[in-house]
């Protein structure tokens, strides 16, 4: 007994003397402070080990409206890592917001600033006023994830394709109208979290798909948590589509759906 005692004290003695070194992580983060604007969505930071042990480090806090590359990982000795960090500021209204990240583990913790500058702009589509876009497609082509299209009353022959989460608002759903002009999908939706409202939608044709022909809809939905509100959708051959019933949460809110060939929805 005596004689562990003194081994334990011995071993204790020459590690505090600096003979035997402990392997001790250390974690090291480059920069703190990531920023993130209109036009640049990603930035990324390095872990570093900068300790002799296994550094063992994991995220714990991230905004819900973030992604990271990487959550977790292990690194060993002077080893690091890039992480990347992603925003999706689609449903955040304009403004500056600053959040955190946090990251622990056996070798320390740390917080990561995160500033981010939310810019949607408003493009206008109307026949007459000066500088606005001619044709809704123009308007789409130009637009970034989470702008508005405003869209002034006047008839729009058009057959629209959208492949970004964006907001296309007509200004009155009587007098603001896309025709299709009997050719296809009137307005195709290829795109998640999509909102169109304040239109009268009107006069589809036959879709030309890889299988042959096939109903085209006044409005065909690919995508999820879209939202069709206050539209009027009205003689086309199928009211509003979505395809293969596969894509969920869609709302679709308060429109006149009518003399629709092949149906409503």
């Amino acid at each position: 007994m005596k004689k562990s005692i003194l081994i334990m004290a011995l071993i204790a003695c020459i590690i505090a003397t600096g003979c035997i070194k402990t392997s001790l992580p250390k974690m090291e983060i480059h920069p703190l402070q990531l920023s993130f604007d209109r036009g640049k969505n990603i930035d990324s930071f390095q872990i570093f080990n900068n300790g002799s042990g296994f550094l063992k480090w994991k995220i714990t806090e991230i905004p819900k409206w973030m992604n990271a590359s990487l959550l977790s990982g292990t690194l060993s000795p002077h080893e690091k890592v890039s992480v990347s960090i992603k925003v999706d500021v689609v449903e955040l209204i304009n403004g500056d917001y600053k959040e955190y990240l946090k990251i622990e583990s056996n070798g320390g913790k740390k917080t990561i600033i995160l500033n981010v500058h939310v810019y949607h702009r408003e493009l206008i589509v109307s026949h007459d006023k000066e500088f606005a876009y001619r044709r809704i497609q123009d308007a789409i082509n130009d637009v970034e994830d989470g702008d508005t299209i405003y869209v002034h009353a006047g008839i729009y022959y058009e057959n629209i394709y959208i492949n970004k989460p964006i907001r296309l608002i007509g200004e009155n759903k009587n007098t603001t109208i896309i025709d299709g002009g009997f050719k296809t999908n009137v307005i195709n939706v290829r795109a998640n979290r999509v909102i169109i409202s304040g239109f009268t939608i009107r006069n589809s044709g036959e879709e030309r798909t890889c299988s042959g022909s096939t109903k085209g809809a006044g409005i065909k939905i690919s995508g999820e948590r879209c939202i069709i509100k206050d539209n009027i959708i009205i003689n086309n051959m199928a009211g509003i589509s979505n395809e293969y019933r596969k894509f969920k949460n869609n709302q679709i809110i308060g429109n006149i759906i009518e003399k629709n060939r092949y149906g409503g929805i």
